[in-house]
């Protein structure tokens, strides 16, 4: 039984790091079949005035239409993984977006979260553990969303420019810009 046991435990931990494997180059692929971003004076103003006011270097911009919204990645160098038509949205909003994953990248989150993926794996069979999970990432969002909003400086602003662009964001077949996606 202890046998049978063990070997159950073993099994959980070898999925759920296939899992988190998969999903790793699951990523990777998406970030090769995107493309750079180049940016006008105005979208990459808005990039450097959000990495200057968390003290951070300004990340790499790439493109990718396989996502609804930005999302901040990489351990050595960080770079922002925007969808099509994220800065044709207005400014306020790109710059309340901006905010919010700078100060992810503030924070270390990409590689915090690694780590705590690969640590879950010696509990992953234990349902708690997708609970505890689930609110570190809300918790994690929250503090990220008080950060962005401090910097910013304009808290009902900044939140009513997070619910734009999710609203544009949770649209079918919509860019965060509101335009329809081939």
């Amino acid at each position: 039984l202890s046998q049978m046991l063990a070997g159950a435990y073993l099994l959980s931990a070898l999925l759920y790091m296939a899992r988190l494997l998969w999903q790793w180059r699951g990523t990777r692929a998406m970030v090769r079949r995107s493309a750079a971003l180049p940016l006008d004076a105005t979208a990459g103003g808005l990039v450097k005035a959000a990495a200057q006011r968390f003290s951070i270097a300004t990340p790499a911009i790439r493109c990718s239409d396989e996502m609804r919204g930005p999302v901040v990645l990489g351990l050595r160098r960080a770079m922002l993984l925007a969808p099509g038509g994220f800065f044709a949205s207005s400014e306020e909003d790109a710059a309340a977006a901006l905010a919010h994953e700078c100060a992810h990248l503030a924070r270390s989150d990409y590689a915090k979260n690694l780590f705590y993926e690969c640590v879950a794996a010696v509990v992953a069979y234990h349902p708690m553990s997708w609970m505890m999970r689930r609110r570190i990432a809300e918790t994690r969002e929250l503090v990220c969303d008080e950060m962005a909003a401090g910097a910013v400086g304009d808290r009902p602003e900044y939140a009513a420019s997070l619910l734009r662009l999710a609203t544009a964001m949770a649209a079918p077949g919509h860019s965060p810009a509101g335009r329809r996606r081939p």
